[in-house]
């Protein structure tokens, strides 16, 4: 075991270094360590603003106030479903990807790929989440120009560039996204191969006396 839980026996890496050169264990160490922060700090943020959603719309449907809001009551509602939603995704995409490596190669392998599957969760979900945020912001829209009764209002100059922006980058973003879940499935196939060296290695028997030069 290594002093740093993130660092790899490089006891281990004998074999696996010379068939794959590419690997940079000590690299997929230090990204492990980033990650670890990133993935904390990712999750907090999304916690409070879930949280304070909810809190805000939850507290316009008790008071009443949701009637006189841009897209009313059912607005609220469809607001308050999604920050719940947010919350559940924001623990579901990272199921299994919270700890950290034991000290082994084996251990710092599965750890990055437990996270690069996590990190297609979350941009699976946030695909998917593109989908209800235009449907969402296509009835603030709708909601805005029946308030005003036109489309063409003064008080919706801002408004509806706002909104045209908004909705052009719902529809384009999982388009963006192809090149990064590639990328990522790429990454999990070859570390996959990677941790199959580790096990074929570990699973190879170890050299007995009698075939050893010492038992000659």
């Amino acid at each position: 075991m290594t002093e740093n839980s993130n660092m790899p026996d490089w006891d281990d890496l004998t074999d696996i270094w010379k068939q794959s050169p590419e690997v940079d264990m000590d690299k997929m160490a230090r990204h492990a360590r980033f990650v670890w922060w990133r993935m904390r700090i990712n999750f907090a943020i999304e916690v409070v603003l879930c949280l304070g959603g909810m809190a805000l719309f939850g507290w316009h449907l008790v008071t009443g106030d949701a009637a006189d809001k841009v897209g009313g009551t059912a607005l609220s509602i469809a607001m308050l479903v999604l920050c719940g939603l947010g919350l559940w995704t924001s623990c579901f995409i990272r199921a299994g990807a919270w700890g950290q490596a034991d000290g082994t190669a084996q251990s710092l392998v599965d750890l990055q790929i437990r996270r690069a599957r996590s990190s297609v969760r979350y941009m699976v979900v946030n695909n998917w989440g593109c989908g209800l945020g235009l449907l969402t912001f296509i009835y603030i829209y709708w909601s805005l120009i029946e308030r005003y009764g036109a489309i063409d209002h003064p008080e919706l100059t801002v408004a509806n560039y706002l909104m045209v922006g908004t909705i052009l980058f719902f529809l384009l973003f999982p388009f963006f996204t192809i090149p990064f879940l590639k990328r990522k499935r790429d990454e999990i196939a070859r570390l996959e191969a990677l941790a199959q060296q580790l096990v074929d290695e570990g699973d190879r028997p170890e050299d007995s006396p009698e075939d050893s030069p010492e038992g000659t």
